[in-house]
């Protein structure tokens, strides 16, 4: 039996088409919630640092940080699903890449990098999600600084 590539299946889509499927990703929490992004979509990881406010931010994003010379804007996915405050200080920034642009996603903790062979017979389902996904087009549009490195 064949191995799939990412490739292979559009985000949002299910992967259980039969064949098994090798999936990396990095799981962080946020409010005790767990999420999974995809290693190839993750830049960096960096220390939190409390971030610039911007006038006309909206409402799922915390402001800006500085990385190397450029104002990455930041997504919080606390806000954004509207989840409990944790009590917990968030602890790290995850910087991702999609549509040609970067920014930053607030977490609390960062578990590890996994790696699952998902869609074998028995094996687990999994919605896959990206950074794009989660943005509404307006938001899209608050990140103006394309990535370029």
């Amino acid at each position: 039996m064949s191995k799939q590539s990412a490739k292979d299946n559009p985000p949002g889509s299910f992967l259980n088409k039969g064949r098994p499927y090798d999936f990396q990703f990095v799981h962080f929490k946020v409010s005790g919630a767990g999420f999974c992004i995809a290693v190839d979509e993750v830049k960096e990881i960096i220390p939190y640092s409390p971030p610039a406010r911007k006038p006309r931010a909206m409402e799922g994003m915390a402001g800006f940080v500085e990385l190397r010379g450029i104002s990455v804007p930041l997504i919080d996915i606390r806000k954004r699903f509207s989840l409990p405050s944790s009590g917990q200080r968030p602890a790290k920034i995850l910087i991702v890449r999609f549509e040609g642009r970067i920014a930053g996603i607030i977490a609390d903790e960062v578990i590890d990098v996994e790696h699952k062979t998902i869609g074998a017979e028995g094996g687990a389902r999994i919605l896959t999600i990206t950074t794009s996904e989660i943005l509404t087009p307006e938001e899209k549009r608050f990140f103006d600084s394309p990535y370029t490195g």
